[in-house]
């Protein structure tokens, strides 16, 4: 293949990668945007101690996702949450801290202990935490104007539970509009 050939070839697909890679990192901005807007809300609630909130998210069962969403929204969720990925980038609060997934998993694959010594081994660690939380990545209505994310949180062997929660794009902002419970043990 000739040299001008392959240079004609490469500057044919650049527009179609760049324009892949563009789309991407829209939704990885509005990704951010979303659940930095979840965080937000949660820091400004008073709470003692701290959360520790995993950077891996959460995996959604379509069996506690809300039906009363807007469908489009929901399926996106349950789409984009078949596998954990990585939490985007946000700002925190000292009522959260941020650590790796794989760190906080660590304490819960010990196959060696049973699930109140697993527990005990991570309140060890993170002294003065009230416990742990994932987010999920968000699912988008089709006119990108709803955004539901789930949050959940566990405490202990059986504390825990899990909700939804609606966002809107209001003004060119996500905003809560209303949180739907998910789950509880």
């Amino acid at each position: 293949m000739s040299t001008l050939l392959r240079a004609s070839l490469i500057l044919l697909a650049a527009p179609v990668v760049l324009g892949s890679c563009g789309r991407a990192t829209r939704q990885y901005d509005v990704d951010q945007d979303v659940v930095s807007s979840v965080v937000r809300t949660m820091c400004e609630q008073k709470t003692s101690g701290y959360v520790v909130l995993s950077t891996a998210t959460s995996t959604v069962s379509p069996a506690f996702a809300p039906t009363s969403i807007d469908e489009s929204a929901r399926r996106s969720l349950l789409e984009r949450n078949e596998k954990p990925s990585v939490l985007p980038p946000v700002d925190i609060c000292r009522s959260i801290r941020l650590i790796d997934g794989d760190e906080i998993n660590r304490y819960f694959e010990q196959s060696n202990l049973d699930m109140h010594e697993r527990w005990t081994a991570f309140y060890e660690r993170f002294a003065d935490a009230s416990g742990a939380m994932n987010i999920s990545l968000p699912g988008y209505s089709t006119q990108g104007d709803i955004a539901v994310v789930q949050i959940g949180t566990s405490c202990g062997e059986t504390c825990g539970g899990g909700s939804f929660w609606v966002l809107r794009r209001i003004a060119g902002r996500w905003q809560v509009d209303v949180v739907l419970p998910g789950w509880q043990s």
